[in-house]
């Protein structure tokens, strides 16, 4: 009987270590999935250049062609406000993935405290059964 106490034990101690592990696994997987956010923010962000760079250029050509001298009167409005877009579709791509990545990175921690949370309550658990088996074991030979 006195064999059951060391496997109890040793369950207890490989189910915790277990959990552990998992939860920062776990944790692992949502900071790369972050990781991947801010990469594809910013891989977003350079897409969004890239484009308007594009449009601004065939603005001033049109305006140019229009006879509308570039740079100048509405022209220069019309540029303006392509930039004014511009900056405000960038910081929103920055805010979406910082937003997308610091939930992700929330739900690591959240992995982690629910792992190491966890491998507590096995070894509670462990514990409250080797006191258990040896009450029973003291009642029986009393």
């Amino acid at each position: 009987m006195q064999a059951a106490v060391p496997l109890m034990v040793a369950s207890a101690v490989v189910g915790a270590a277990g959990t552990v592990a998992s939860g920062f696994q776990n944790a692992s997987v949502f900071n790369a999935q972050a990781r991947e956010e801010q990469a594809m923010g910013v891989a977003e962000r350079t897409q969004i250049r890239a484009a308007s760079r594009a449009q601004m250029g065939v603005q001033v050509i049109r305006q140019a062609e229009s006879g509308f001298a570039p740079g100048m009167g509405s022209a220069l409005a019309d540029l303006e406000e392509s930039l004014v877009n511009r900056e405000l579709d960038l910081l929103m791509s920055k805010r979406n993935a910082n937003t997308r990545a610091a939930g992700l990175k929330a739900q690591a921690k959240m992995a982690k405290i629910g792992g190491i949370m966890g491998g507590v309550s096995q070894l509670l658990g462990g514990a409250a059964a080797v006191g258990q088996h040896s009450s029973q074991m003291a009642a029986a030979g009393s």
